[in-house]
């Protein structure tokens, strides 16, 4: 039974901090003028002796200054451009964009701080960092061997990825970042007088790739009874409509269950409105993986809300929203179910996926073949199963790429981060703080049955809002201090003791 406890709460881990830096705002101000000044004639100069380029090379230092003074930009920042990445349409010169000069600037800009400061808290999980950082790298390294092969069977003809040093670039280290960034994100956290604001901007970033596909539909001039069958229109975008479901649901769950319990008007109407609008876009995403995780989230609602007005008033909106649903969107839904063939149901993946795949396992049962098996196994080469690049299934893909231990690491990890803020949905003190982790462990739970039918569970991009809210979490949950008192350990024991069902 999905059941959350109420009105649980712990005292803050610990006193609001001061911003990292001490001028004071006067003289930061002042700074500020001057050095935007010097920067005005500078680029004057610049643009008559070199041209236009040399101001984006200003605008990018003038970034990294930015960052330098103060990381928690950085970790706001990177909550809007990470999504704005997903749809590839960000300039790029070998890896010089803005991602990486806000993450890396941010993380130059925090070890700055961390010199000149002590902090009684942590932000490496030793489950993350045993069950899910160490196993993806071992992995991705084995992997890289037969980097040449994947090049080949994949189509990517780009030099950088046809070699090792390529393939761990691009299939380990990017993936990689998001977890850097999810500890930036937690020591913002613990540095912001109110770490609210961080849900607003977690909303906004929620936004952008929602409204790229907006555009894009009616942009591609492809009706919507076209776009039934028209599995990869998204893919122009940067992500499969899959990959963005999962993105988009977590999305929902966050700022539904936030906005619920928002004690501001202007910011509950902000966050449901956000929700309604992401539940909107993901309908015409024409995934049936992503309405299974959105049926999952209603559910949720329907079961916390079982009794008083908000139930009512889900129940009513349902309801009339219903009624507008386009046709398409209901034919893609049922598909397989009152029409189409036993194929139509999986799309082809029971015989042309999963079947030809499940012997390779016990090829190698315990530690797997390797990142990216399926793109390079000889089943693919051979044209004796679909050319895909991965399996479909996120649980058979780890479980070919990492064997059982891998798979049993992952899944302990993912199940203690469930764990992380199942509790803080009940104990942390403020009230839109629980809701916000209240919707993670309900988004986490819709991803996790999507990935029976697509994404991985090693980190790439559909998961960064889930990296987000992970980073959140580092940032507020009490077992991340180095030291709590007595009081506060035994009342975090206790309510993790409690049978709080999510």
């Amino acid at each position: 039974m999905l059941r959350f406890k109420r009105n649980v709460s712990l005292p803050s881990a610990e006193p609001p901090r001061r911003a990292p830096s001490g001028r004071s705002s006067t003289a930061s101000a002042g700074f500020l003028i001057a050095g935007l000044v010097v920067m005005a004639v500078i680029s004057s100069l610049l643009i008559v002796l070199t041209g236009y380029f040399s101001v984006l090379l200003i605008v990018m230092l003038c970034l990294v200054g930015l960052l330098m003074y103060d990381f928690r930009i950085a970790a706001g920042a990177l909550m809007v451009f990470i999504p704005l990445a997903s749809t590839n349409l960000l300039p790029s010169f070998k890896g010089l964009n803005a991602q990486n000069l806000l993450l890396f600037g941010g993380i130059a800009s925090y070890a700055l701080y961390r010199i000149g400061h002590k902090v009684n808290y942590r932000l490496v999980d030793r489950k993350l960092l045993l069950c899910y950082l160490i196993p993806f790298l071992l992995v991705g390294l084995v992997g890289s061997n037969n980097a040449h092969t994947l090049a080949q069977l994949s189509g990517k003809t780009q030099e950088a990825v046809a070699d090792r040093k390529g393939f761990l670039l691009y299939y380990v280290l990017k993936p990689a970042l998001l977890i850097a960034m999810a500890w930036l994100i937690g020591a913002a956290t613990r540095h912001l007088k109110d770490p609210r604001r961080l849900i607003t901007v977690f909303a906004f970033g929620a936004i952008v790739p929602a409204a790229f596909i907006v555009v894009y539909i009616p942009a591609s001039g492809v009706s919507l009874s076209q776009l039934v069958n028209f599995r990869s229109f998204l893919s122009a975008l940067g992500m499969h409509s899959n990959q963005f479901a999962v993105a988009l649901n977590f999305s929902i769950a966050t700022t539904l269950f936030a906005g619920l319990v928002a004690p501001s008007s202007g910011r509950r109407l902000f966050l449901l409105s956000v929700a309604a609008f992401l539940s909107v876009t993901l309908l015409f995403t024409f995934s049936r993986g992503g309405y299974v995780g959105l049926m999952i989230i209603l559910i949720a609602y329907m079961v916390y809300y079982r009794d008083g007005s908000k139930l009512l008033i889900g129940l009513l909106v349902l309801a009339i929203g219903a009624f507008f649903i386009p046709d398409a969107v209901i034919e893609r839904a049922t598909l397989g179910v009152t029409h189409g063939s036993e194929q139509d149901l999986s799309s082809g993946r029971v015989h042309g996926i999963w079947l030809p795949l499940l012997p390779k396992v016990l090829d190698a049962p315990i530690f797997g073949h390797g990142l990216m098996y399926v793109g390079r196994s000889d089943l693919v080469a051979g044209g004796r199963m679909m050319v895909v690049g991965q399996a479909h299934n996120a649980y058979l893909d780890l479980l070919l790429d990492s064997g059982i231990v891998g798979l049993v690491l992952v899944l302990l990890f993912l199940y203690s981060a469930f764990r992380d803020f199942r509790t803080l949905a009940v104990s942390d003190p403020d009230p839109l703080m629980q809701g916000f982790f209240r919707g993670a462990s309900i988004g986490m739970m819709a991803w996790l049955v999507q990935a029976f039918t697509d994404d991985r569970l090693f980190p790439n991009q559909p998961q960064m809002m889930f990296w987000m809210a992970y980073g959140v979490m580092l940032g507020r949950h009490p077992r991340m201090l180095k030291q709590v008192s007595q009081k506060l350990a035994r009342r975090a024991a206790a309510v993790l003791g409690r049978k709080a069902r999510v």
